[in-house]
């Protein structure tokens, strides 16, 4: 409450000199709820760094830093910031990326050194260079990866196949014991945990994986394994297979996105027709087109072009931005993303550069 009343005071008083920019665009609900999942940007505090400044190199205007506050609450003092810190950046159409500060090492040349007279003259025309300042590196948290499926040319072999419940229902829920058939003899390991899937074919482009939950085999018993359901994303049913656990980070490092892709979006696990804030899905390039994880990319309005009524021409009109996403995961023909703003309704095909 004590941040707030202060930096509304703060604005306020500004206001009657300047227009001070909304730190959260049009989006401050959602970017508030996305924050508070701590799911989002992170740049950790140098020595030297404060928030006005960081304002500016985020934003290109220090009256953001309240913003860069407000996000923050373990910051009591705006004004004391300590290196090592983490804070939780906002993303609006002012963060680039690419014009990031970027330290470039001085290359060494040895060279003899002669004397030089200096003059009145001389010493005027000197210009002392601002010393370099280091690369602004952000990284993004999303604690929810290990349910991010992914779509490859073809399924995954699975480590075994969920024969029931131990009570025999057909809907199955965390906690629940079930029966577990291994597809090989040593597939299945106890004590170690495993995905449960489901797979679905995706015309022209391969075969989903979508992370239904996870398990963790508990011990063998002639010819099936007993198991405990830890999680569940989306229901899990008697016959769905399982497979060995896919290792993921939750953070990692925000990289520069390949500026020659020609993309489109493909589906989501439900199959939605719209897609908005805080959505996974599905990319239909990947490793192939030098996509990484951590890329950040615009998403466009699908715009079909029309012929002039004179000229009897096709014209392309200027594309329209409707969101942003970043990258999760990628297999060789395609990637997993994350929509973190949408400003329009979203669709399956809608193009991304």
């Amino acid at each position: 409450m004590q941040k707030t009343l202060y930096t509304l005071t703060l604005v306020l008083l500004i206001s009657c000199f300047i227009t001070l920019p909304n730190a959260f665009g049009d989006n401050t609900g959602t970017l508030k709820s996305f924050f508070n999942n701590k799911t989002g940007f992170y740049y950790t505090v140098q020595k030297g760094d404060t928030l006005w400044d960081l304002s500016q190199k985020f934003y290109s205007s220090e009256w953001d830093w309240p913003g860069l506050w407000e996000l923050n609450d373990k910051i009591k003092n705006p004004h004391l910031i300590y290196p090592g810190e983490r804070l939780r950046v906002f993303f609006k159409g002012g963060l680039s990326l690419e014009n990031r500060p970027i330290y470039v090492e001085p290359v060494k040349e040895e060279s003899v050194v002669k004397p030089v007279e200096i003059t009145v003259e001389k010493i005027e025309k000197i210009v002392v260079p601002e010393p370099e300042k280091p690369e602004i590196k952000l990284t993004f948290f999303y604690p929810y990866i290990d349910r991010v499926g992914f779509i490859k040319r073809n399924a995954v072999s699975p480590a075994g196949k969920i024969l029931r419940s131990k009570g025999n229902a057909d809907l199955i829920s965390e906690n629940d014991i079930v029966y577990i058939e291994a597809a090989e003899t040593d597939s299945l390991i106890p004590g170690k945990q495993y995905q449960v899937y489901e797979t679905t074919k995706i015309p022209h482009k391969g075969i989903r994986h979508s992370i239904k939950g996870i398990v963790q085999i508990k011990e063998y018993k002639n010819e099936y394994f007993t198991a405990k359901i830890i999680e569940t994303y989306i229901d899990i049913n008697p016959g769905d297979p399982i497979v060995t656990f896919i290792e993921r980070d939750k953070e990692f490092e925000v990289k520069k996105n390949n500026d020659l892709i020609n993309a489109k979006l493909v589906c989501n696990d439900e199959d939605d027709s719209i897609y908005g804030d805080n959505q996974i899905v599905y990319m239909d390039i990947g490793e192939n087109n030098n996509i990484e994880i951590g890329q950040i990319y615009t998403i466009y309005k699908n715009l079909d072009q029309k012929k002039a009524f004179f000229s009897k021409k096709a014209i392309a009109f200027e594309p329209i931005e409707t969101g942003k996403l970043i990258v999760l995961h990628t297999e060789d023909i395609s990637s997993t993303i994350l929509i973190f703003t949408a400003n329009q309704e979203i669709h399956p095909r809608d193009p991304v550069h």
